[in-house]
């Protein structure tokens, strides 16, 4: 059977879309699974854009206005082999949309898939409040930082009351500043576990610029590392990186470290 996590904040701008693309890129690549992700930010729709999957013909939008099957909508993703359900960047694609019919559509994809990774729209609002309700579980993001658990907190407290399966917070942006907050003060805040740090890394803005996850530019990167812990954690699997061979490890020396030494 499927399982449907929702990819949730409780405000924006915290690491949602990036979170989504890269646990499914990596699940799809490294661990094996099937997988689909769903934009159900049907506002202000970023992951399409991060994997690099614009333009196509069929949005997420054109099925909730019932002119076409969630199937239809259905896009492979290339280089890992995940699979995606888009939302339109076209600001007039909104009107007509039927939200309520959201959950029945990513119900039919559960047959094609592991596992559903739904990236929410932020906050408690209309789109927010449907991913909740379409998901089975949750995966809370925060930043390391006091508005950012306490808008989660908020979110929580209702997840709680609709009996959703919160797996846990992941803290995204983790840098070295004395005023962050630490994984111990969130779980005390938050009253949820703290399953995973996504460290802050220069190789993310990178492969957002580059339209693909930092797991497949990167996957030795600090948020690649967290990212593929994550993986585990969610998964109750091990993730064994594939051995290189000679050829490639010289190559891999060539790169980094001989250009190191000479300088």
């Amino acid at each position: 059977m499927s399982r449907i996590i929702g990819i949730v904040s409780g405000k924006g701008g915290v690491g949602k879309t990036v979170t989504t693309a890269n646990l499914g890129a990596a699940m799809s690549r490294y661990f094996d699974k099937r997988v689909i992700a769903v934009d159900t930010n049907l506002t202000t729709p970023h992951l399409g854009i991060q994997l690099g999957m614009y333009p196509f013909d069929v949005s997420l939008n054109d099925v909730l206005k019932s002119s076409k099957t969630i199937e239809e909508a259905l896009y492979e993703h290339n280089s890992s082999g995940m699979k995606a359900v888009l939302s339109s960047l076209i600001l007039g694609d909104i009107a007509g949309v039927r939200v309520d019919t959201i959950r029945k559509n990513i119900e039919e994809l559960t047959e094609y898939a592991d596992i559903i990774l739904l990236d929410s729209a932020p906050g408690l609002g209309k789109e927010g409040l449907i991913t909740l309700k379409s998901c089975n579980e949750l995966i809370i993001i925060v930043n390391p930082n006091i508005p950012s658990v306490t808008d989660a907190f908020k979110l929580i407290k209702l997840a709680k009351q609709m009996g959703k399966n919160i797996i846990g917070i992941v803290v995204n942006r983790v840098g070295e500043s004395k005023y962050e907050l630490k994984p111990k003060e969130i779980e005390k805040i938050a009253q949820i576990p703290v399953i995973a740090t996504i460290p802050e890394d220069k190789n993310v803005p990178k492969s957002i610029a580059k339209k693909s996850p930092v797991v497949l530019m990167n996957n030795n990167s600090p948020a690649s590392k967290g990212f593929l812990t994550l993986c585990e954690e969610i998964l109750g699997e091990g993730y064994y990186p594939p051995k290189q061979d000679i050829f490639s490890r010289l190559l891999e020396f060539f790169r980094n470290g001989f250009w190191k030494f000479r300088r």
